[in-house]
Protein backbone atom coordinates (compact mmCIF):
# COMPACT_ATOMS: atom_id res chain seq x y z
CA UNK A 1 0.00 0.00 0.00
CA UNK A 2 1.22 3.48 -0.86
CA UNK A 3 2.35 5.39 2.24
CA UNK A 4 0.30 8.55 2.64
CA UNK A 5 -0.72 11.06 5.26
CA UNK A 6 -4.47 11.67 5.17
CA UNK A 7 -6.65 14.67 6.00
CA UNK A 8 -10.18 15.93 5.79
CA UNK A 9 -9.95 19.43 4.35
CA UNK A 10 -13.52 20.74 4.37
CA UNK A 11 -15.12 18.78 1.48
CA UNK A 12 -11.90 17.05 0.42
CA UNK A 13 -10.44 13.67 1.30
CA UNK A 14 -6.82 14.72 1.03
CA UNK A 15 -3.86 12.33 0.78
CA UNK A 16 -0.25 13.34 0.40
CA UNK A 17 3.04 11.57 -0.03
CA UNK A 18 4.63 11.06 3.40
CA UNK A 19 7.88 12.55 2.09
CA UNK A 20 6.15 15.80 1.11
CA UNK A 21 7.71 18.74 3.01
CA UNK A 22 5.45 20.18 5.71
CA UNK A 23 5.43 23.66 4.18
CA UNK A 24 4.27 22.27 0.82
CA UNK A 25 1.39 20.28 2.28
CA UNK A 26 0.31 23.30 4.31
CA UNK A 27 0.34 25.52 1.23
CA UNK A 28 -1.80 23.05 -0.74
CA UNK A 29 -4.21 22.46 2.14
CA UNK A 30 -4.65 26.15 2.92
CA UNK A 31 -4.99 27.38 -0.66
CA UNK A 32 -7.57 24.71 -1.56
CA UNK A 33 -9.48 25.38 1.67
CA UNK A 34 -9.73 29.06 0.82
CA UNK A 35 -11.02 28.21 -2.68
CA UNK A 36 -13.79 26.07 -1.13
CA UNK A 37 -14.75 28.74 1.39
CA UNK A 38 -14.86 31.43 -1.30
CA UNK A 39 -17.14 29.26 -3.45
CA UNK A 40 -19.45 28.62 -0.47
CA UNK A 41 -20.01 32.37 -0.17
CA UNK A 42 -21.15 32.80 -3.78
CA UNK A 43 -24.71 32.40 -5.07
CA UNK A 44 -25.24 29.30 -7.21
CA UNK A 45 -28.13 27.19 -8.43
CA UNK A 46 -26.29 23.91 -9.08
CA UNK A 47 -23.40 21.88 -7.74
CA UNK A 48 -21.72 22.35 -11.13
CA UNK A 49 -21.83 26.12 -10.74
CA UNK A 50 -20.37 25.84 -7.23
CA UNK A 51 -17.61 23.65 -8.65
CA UNK A 52 -16.79 26.25 -11.31
CA UNK A 53 -16.50 28.91 -8.61
CA UNK A 54 -14.20 26.62 -6.63
CA UNK A 55 -11.97 26.01 -9.67
CA UNK A 56 -11.76 29.77 -10.22
CA UNK A 57 -10.67 30.12 -6.61
CA UNK A 58 -7.88 27.60 -7.13
CA UNK A 59 -6.60 29.58 -10.11
CA UNK A 60 -6.63 32.78 -8.03
CA UNK A 61 -4.61 30.89 -5.40
CA UNK A 62 -1.87 30.23 -7.98
CA UNK A 63 -2.89 26.70 -8.91
CA UNK A 64 -2.28 25.95 -12.60
CA UNK A 65 -4.14 23.18 -14.40
CA UNK A 66 -1.94 20.85 -16.46
CA UNK A 67 -4.67 18.47 -17.67
CA UNK A 68 -8.40 17.85 -17.29
CA UNK A 69 -10.85 15.08 -18.16
CA UNK A 70 -14.61 15.13 -17.53
CA UNK A 71 -16.75 12.02 -17.38
CA UNK A 72 -20.56 11.89 -17.41
CA UNK A 73 -22.07 8.66 -16.11
CA UNK A 74 -25.42 7.38 -14.88
CA UNK A 75 -25.53 5.35 -11.69
CA UNK A 76 -28.20 3.66 -9.63
CA UNK A 77 -27.16 5.45 -6.46
CA UNK A 78 -29.13 3.07 -4.25
CA UNK A 79 -26.28 0.62 -4.88
CA UNK A 80 -23.52 3.01 -3.76
CA UNK A 81 -22.43 4.75 -0.58
CA UNK A 82 -20.25 7.88 -0.60
CA UNK A 83 -17.18 5.79 0.24
CA UNK A 84 -17.90 3.26 -2.53
CA UNK A 85 -18.46 6.04 -5.03
CA UNK A 86 -15.13 7.70 -4.25
CA UNK A 87 -13.25 4.41 -4.54
CA UNK A 88 -14.90 3.56 -7.86
CA UNK A 89 -13.28 6.57 -9.54
CA UNK A 90 -9.71 6.12 -8.27
CA UNK A 91 -7.71 4.37 -10.97
CA UNK A 92 -4.42 3.59 -9.22
CA UNK A 93 -4.67 0.35 -7.17
CA UNK A 94 -2.11 1.64 -4.65
CA UNK A 95 -3.96 4.92 -4.15
CA UNK A 96 -7.30 3.13 -3.97
CA UNK A 97 -5.96 0.96 -1.15
CA UNK A 98 -4.58 3.99 0.71
CA UNK A 99 -7.89 5.81 0.25
CA UNK A 100 -9.87 2.81 1.47
CA UNK A 101 -7.73 2.64 4.61
CA UNK A 102 -8.33 6.35 5.26
CA UNK A 103 -12.09 5.91 4.83
CA UNK A 104 -12.03 3.02 7.30
CA UNK A 105 -10.02 5.10 9.78
CA UNK A 106 -12.66 7.83 9.59
CA UNK A 107 -15.06 5.44 11.29
CA UNK A 108 -12.92 5.36 14.45
CA UNK A 109 -14.10 7.48 17.40
CA UNK A 110 -10.89 9.54 17.37
CA UNK A 111 -11.88 10.87 13.92
CA UNK A 112 -15.48 11.75 14.82
CA UNK A 113 -14.91 15.51 14.47
CA UNK A 114 -13.33 15.06 11.04
CA UNK A 115 -16.19 12.89 9.80
CA UNK A 116 -18.81 15.36 11.07
CA UNK A 117 -17.06 18.31 9.45
CA UNK A 118 -16.72 16.44 6.15
CA UNK A 119 -20.42 15.59 5.97
CA UNK A 120 -21.38 19.20 6.56
CA UNK A 121 -18.97 20.44 3.88
CA UNK A 122 -20.01 18.12 1.04
CA UNK A 123 -23.65 19.23 1.10
CA UNK A 124 -23.91 22.23 -1.25
CA UNK A 125 -26.56 24.91 -0.76
CA UNK A 126 -27.99 27.42 -3.24
CA UNK A 127 -26.90 30.33 -1.02
CA UNK A 128 -29.11 32.91 -2.76
CA UNK A 129 -31.08 35.80 -1.30
CA UNK A 130 -34.38 34.03 -1.86
CA UNK A 131 -33.62 30.49 -0.76
CA UNK A 132 -30.93 28.28 0.66
CA UNK A 133 -32.10 24.80 -0.36
CA UNK A 134 -29.84 21.80 -0.75
CA UNK A 135 -28.53 21.36 -4.28
CA UNK A 136 -26.63 18.09 -4.00
CA UNK A 137 -23.25 16.70 -3.00
CA UNK A 138 -19.68 17.53 -3.92
CA UNK A 139 -16.91 15.09 -3.01
CA UNK A 140 -13.26 15.53 -3.90
CA UNK A 141 -10.33 13.18 -3.57
CA UNK A 142 -6.93 14.90 -3.66
CA UNK A 143 -3.53 13.25 -3.91
CA UNK A 144 -0.42 15.40 -3.62
CA UNK A 145 2.67 13.64 -4.89
CA UNK A 146 4.66 16.88 -5.14
CA UNK A 147 4.04 20.59 -5.53
CA UNK A 148 4.06 20.09 -9.31
CA UNK A 149 1.86 16.97 -9.31
CA UNK A 150 -1.50 17.43 -7.56
CA UNK A 151 -4.31 15.12 -8.69
CA UNK A 152 -7.94 15.95 -7.91
CA UNK A 153 -10.98 13.77 -8.57
CA UNK A 154 -14.18 15.77 -8.11
CA UNK A 155 -17.56 14.00 -7.95
CA UNK A 156 -20.65 16.16 -8.58
CA UNK A 157 -24.06 14.79 -7.58
CA UNK A 158 -27.00 17.04 -8.46
CA UNK A 159 -30.22 16.58 -6.47
CA UNK A 160 -28.75 13.96 -4.15
CA UNK A 161 -29.02 14.19 -0.38
CA UNK A 162 -26.47 12.89 2.08
CA UNK A 163 -27.38 10.05 4.48
CA UNK A 164 -27.54 10.92 8.16
CA UNK A 165 -26.31 9.18 11.27
CA UNK A 166 -22.89 8.12 12.50
CA UNK A 167 -22.40 5.69 9.60
CA UNK A 168 -23.49 8.09 6.84
CA UNK A 169 -20.29 7.48 4.86
CA UNK A 170 -21.23 3.83 4.31
CA UNK A 171 -25.00 4.22 3.92
CA UNK A 172 -26.46 3.88 0.42
CA UNK A 173 -27.30 7.12 -1.36
CA UNK A 174 -30.73 8.05 -2.66
CA UNK A 175 -31.87 10.19 -5.56
CA UNK A 176 -35.14 11.61 -6.88
CA UNK A 177 -34.64 9.65 -10.12
CA UNK A 178 -33.87 5.91 -10.59
CA UNK A 179 -30.51 6.58 -12.25
CA UNK A 180 -28.76 9.83 -11.44
CA UNK A 181 -26.18 11.56 -13.61
CA UNK A 182 -22.77 11.81 -12.01
CA UNK A 183 -20.14 14.20 -13.29
CA UNK A 184 -16.54 13.31 -12.45
CA UNK A 185 -13.77 15.76 -13.22
CA UNK A 186 -10.15 14.66 -12.91
CA UNK A 187 -7.47 17.34 -12.91
CA UNK A 188 -3.72 17.48 -12.69
CA UNK A 189 -2.52 20.71 -11.06
CA UNK A 190 0.62 22.27 -9.79
CA UNK A 191 1.02 25.06 -7.26
CA UNK A 192 3.06 27.84 -8.80
CA UNK A 193 6.08 29.36 -7.07
CA UNK A 194 4.25 32.70 -7.22
CA UNK A 195 2.13 31.40 -4.31
CA UNK A 196 4.91 32.71 -2.08
CA UNK A 197 3.72 36.24 -2.81
CA UNK A 198 0.15 35.58 -1.60
CA UNK A 199 0.74 33.06 1.22
CA UNK A 200 0.37 35.66 3.96
CA UNK A 201 -2.81 36.98 2.37
CA UNK A 202 -4.30 33.47 2.20
CA UNK A 203 -3.52 32.81 5.86
CA UNK A 204 -5.03 36.15 6.87
CA UNK A 205 -8.27 35.42 5.00
CA UNK A 206 -8.52 31.95 6.51
CA UNK A 207 -8.02 33.11 10.08
CA UNK A 208 -8.89 30.27 12.47
CA UNK A 209 -10.94 28.28 9.95
CA UNK A 210 -8.23 25.63 9.33
CA UNK A 211 -8.54 24.58 12.98
CA UNK A 212 -12.27 24.00 12.38
CA UNK A 213 -12.25 22.49 8.89
CA UNK A 214 -8.91 20.69 8.43
CA UNK A 215 -8.24 17.47 10.34
CA UNK A 216 -5.53 14.86 10.22
CA UNK A 217 -7.09 11.41 9.91
CA UNK A 218 -5.71 9.46 12.83
CA UNK A 219 -4.97 5.74 12.68
CA UNK A 220 -5.24 4.98 16.39
CA UNK A 221 -6.49 6.29 19.73
CA UNK A 222 -3.12 7.19 21.19
CA UNK A 223 -2.81 10.87 20.29
CA UNK A 224 -6.10 12.79 20.54
CA UNK A 225 -4.19 16.08 20.61
CA UNK A 226 -3.09 15.62 16.99
CA UNK A 227 -6.53 15.76 15.39
CA UNK A 228 -6.22 19.18 13.77
CA UNK A 229 -3.57 20.17 11.25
Amino acid sequence: MQKCDAYINSGQLFLCNTSLPENVRQDVLRSSLLAQMAADKTSHLSVAHWHNQYNNGLLRSQWIRKSITTQHSRFNLEQYSCSELILSFIVSPALKEACQQSLQNLGKPINEAALTAWRQAIVKLANTDKHNQKLGLWLEFVYVESITHITTVSILLEGVDCPTGDNWLNEKLSSKVPTAEIVVQTNLFQLKSSYDAIRKQVLTKLGEWPQKLTFAIETNQTDPSALSV
